[in-house]
């Protein structure tokens, strides 16, 4: 075993056990020192995935995490719909609503792919929240809750009392408490965008 598959496997493992700090030393370590020899794609993953997911997710770390996902659809054609999703969720995390057309891109690229919940709960958040287009949104968080993301009923709910929709939206809240329960105890908890 090469002294870089050694060292990948052990960000893996640290990524496994929550050890981010160790874990992002080692990608962090792998992709200045061998990136010219790394043909595998994880240490930009694993870096890019501790940057998003490490509180506080903002700024510069975020700005990581996009270059780093960017990095790895030069890698990996296979795995361009889950990055693409990935880049989506760290331009919407990074708040900037002049971002939504390369946001919503992105969704879509990804949906072409695979149809996904994720896909369809953030693009409906970012057509609810940076441009005001309640109806689009709504269509795309009943398709997350028929692809099983029971959020997005919850979500659908809150945009019909958004635009003032009070007993249709109060009645979908009902729905989404009732049916929301259910799909916990069945699933368990999804994270919402993925």
């Amino acid at each position: 075993m090469s002294d870089v598959t050694s060292q990948l496997d052990k960000a893996k493992s640290l990524l496994a056990t929550n050890d981010y700090g160790k874990a992002l030393e080692l990608y962090e370590s792998l992709i200045k020192n061998y990136e010219k020899d790394v043909d595998d794609p994880s240490p930009y993953f694993g870096a890019a995935y501790i940057y998003e997911h490490q509180w506080p997710a903002e700024g510069e770390k975020l700005a990581k995490a996009l270059n780093y996902y960017m990095k790895i659809i030069s890698y990996d054609s296979a795995s361009c719909g889950a990055i693409s999703l990935a880049i989506a969720r760290v331009l919407f995390k990074i708040g900037d609503p002049t971002l939504a057309e390369e946001a919503i891109e992105r969704c879509e690229d990804s949906l072409a792919i695979r149809e996904s919940a994720q896909a369809h709960m953030l693009l409906g958040s970012i057509q609810e929240y940076w441009l005001d287009e309640s109806e689009l949104a709504r269509n795309h968080f009943i398709r997350a809750y028929r692809l099983g993301m029971p959020w997005g009923l919850r979500f659908y709910a809150r945009s019909l009392i958004r635009s003032r929709k009070y007993v249709i939206g109060t009645l979908a809240h009902l729905r989404a408490s009732v049916s929301g329960l259910g799909s916990f105890l069945r699933r368990g908890d999804q994270s919402v965008f993925g």
